[in-house]
């Protein structure tokens, strides 16, 4: 490991540690939230794996945060794969179907698993739906890690919000590339707002932001851990009235 790549994982870390309620990490769940009646409802799913091979069966879990589980209905699907078993319950086993994801070398693409939460005595009929995806390719014991080769902001200096009612954000757009043509993970920390969205482009809501510089880091796993961490800023100016 070259000492450039030590560098980028002490940033990495040190930015989990300083921002990490705004980070999204591989094995971490990102909660949906319902509406109406189903409001109060907030779930993710997880598993202890991030990468398996066609044809193998994982498991996954509902993940409800200080929530009554009792009283709620669960429907597990499976894109370009098989609930095994477990459906109904807070736990599934999802078997990993064989089609290939075009793009991609040495790797059969993605299973997307749907879990769909209904209350059994709501009085106006809701659901909340929370999408996982796991990674399906050949497992190596060797690898060569991903690169992120740039980060770009839309904006490199916005006005603060005025009032409550506005909104502020940039768009954010990754480049980075792996040798073996692996899926990658996204990952982002910011030390002030929230990131919308997924993936290689993002929107970064500043909306809440006070004046001053505010820094992005963003970096990516290929499924054997992020060891390649690049930054951005933007300065928010004063609220222009």
């Amino acid at each position: 490991m070259t000492v450039r790549t030590n560098i980028c994982l002490v940033i990495f870390f040190l930015a989990m540690s300083t921002y990490g309620q705004n980070l999204v990490l591989p094995g971490m769940p990102v909660l949906s939230s319902g509406a109406g009646a189903c409001s109060e409802i907030n779930v993710g799913i997880s598993s202890q794996r991030w990468r398996v091979r066609k044809g193998d069966t994982f498991e996954v879990r509902a993940f409800l945060p200080f929530q009554e589980t009792s009283r709620l209905r669960f429907k597990w699907a499976a894109q370009n794969g098989k609930v095994v078993s477990g459906q109904g319950s807070l736990r599934a086993e999802i078997k990993a179907g064989s089609k290939r994801t075009p793009g991609y070398v040495n790797a059969s693409g993605f299973v997307l698993i749907e879990l769909i939460v209904e209350p059994l005595d709501a009085s106006t009929p809701c659901t909340v739906r929370s999408e996982f995806t796991m990674m399906v390719g050949k497992i190596r014991e060797s690898n060569f890690f991903s690169e992120v080769e740039s980060v770009t902001l839309s904006d490199a200096q916005i006005a603060a919000s005025c009032s409550e009612a506005d909104n502020r954000s940039v768009r954010v757009e990754t480049v980075a590339s792996d040798p073996e043509n692996d899926p990658l993970l996204y990952s982002y920390a910011v030390s002030t707002g929230r990131i919308i969205g997924n993936g290689a482009k993002v929107i970064w809501d500043l909306s809440n932001a006070e004046p001053g510089l505010h820094r992005l880091l963003v970096g990516t796993d290929d499924g054997n851990g992020v060891h390649s961490v690049k930054s951005a800023t933007v300065k928010v100016l004063p609220c222009a009235n």
